[in-house]
């Protein structure tokens, strides 16, 4: 079966009288790969709903978030205090399979809350971004274990990724997500950084993967260590 027959014919089995209902993720958007599972997101009109499942239907493996229209808000301002918008941004790019008028009004309040952007970000909290960012380039700089090399080449990444998408009042995120949004806003950065991961991890060059750290770094303010206090 089609992945928007499979949502279409779950959702009418498991939710009688669903409020809206919407395919999402990487399936809906045509982009979805061999292990990709489907995402739908179903909001109810019952007050005690909200919960997620993993199920498997038709052979595909089924991600159900299940919400009420209140829950959907509460859950994107929740997740904007961590400059997260994982939900937002799944119901913002769904594709309705019920509630067609109600699905497209949710579909639009998200898609604001996404533009609108998260709240700024304090200068303690990119402060602390600085400080152990600068912490895991000088654990990076110094490391001569292969295995350990691996994993701070991850975290220097990863934590460059974020302070990047900080600098630029952006929503974050980690793994898949936080390449995605890195992508959005600087392509070239996003394609650097991941360069300079791999030759630190496959050429033991970590020359690459400082630049881009130090640049990043110099735009929030530069190295911190020494001075640097917590609470």
């Amino acid at each position: 079966m089609e992945p928007q027959d499979v949502a279409t014919a779950l959702v009418r089995t498991r939710f009688p009288d669903p409020f809206a209902a919407f395919i999402t993720g990487s399936v809906a958007a045509g982009s979805g790969t061999s292990t990709s599972d489907l995402d739908i997101v179903v909001v109810v009109e019952d007050e005690a709903a909200e919960w997620r499942e993993t199920t498997r239907v038709e052979g595909w493996l089924v991600e159900l978030f299940v919400h009420t229209e209140g829950s959907l808000r509460e859950w994107y301002a929740r997740e904007a205090t961590r400059h997260l918008c994982t939900l937002a941004h799944m119901v913002a790019t769904g594709v309705a399979i019920t509630g067609a008028t109600e699905a497209d009004a949710l579909i639009r309040q998200a898609r604001a809350h996404v533009e609108h952007g998260p709240p700024p970000r304090t200068r303690e909290q990119i402060d602390a971004q600085r400080y152990h960012l600068t912490a895991a380039v000088d654990d990076l700089l110094g490391c001569s274990d292969g295995g350990e090399r691996v994993f701070i080449a991850g975290q220097v990444t990863e934590m460059t990724g974020q302070l990047a998408l900080a600098n630029r009042d952006s929503w974050s995120g980690s793994g898949k997500w936080l390449y995605r949004w890195l992508e959005s806003i600087d392509l070239d950065l996003a394609r650097r950084l991941t360069d300079g991961c791999h030759a630190a991890v496959s050429s033991v060059d970590m020359t690459p993967l400082d630049q881009i750290a130090t640049e990043v770094l110099a735009v929030a303010g530069g190295r911190l260590q020494e001075g640097y206090r917590l609470g």
